[in-house]
């Protein structure tokens, strides 16, 4: 995703990473209402 290769997101990321319990993790999502699933 572009937005985070942005300066703002990644200062953001470096000034908040002290703040988290544990390190980011990915976890990907399902759509779990199909009329939704349209607007992705």
């Amino acid at each position: 995703m572009a937005h985070k290769e942005t300066g703002h997101y990644l200062k953001w990321r470096e000034t908040v990473a002290d703040w988290m319990e544990k390190p980011w993790e990915g976890v990907p999502h399902d759509v779990i209402c199909p009329d939704d699933r349209d607007r992705w």
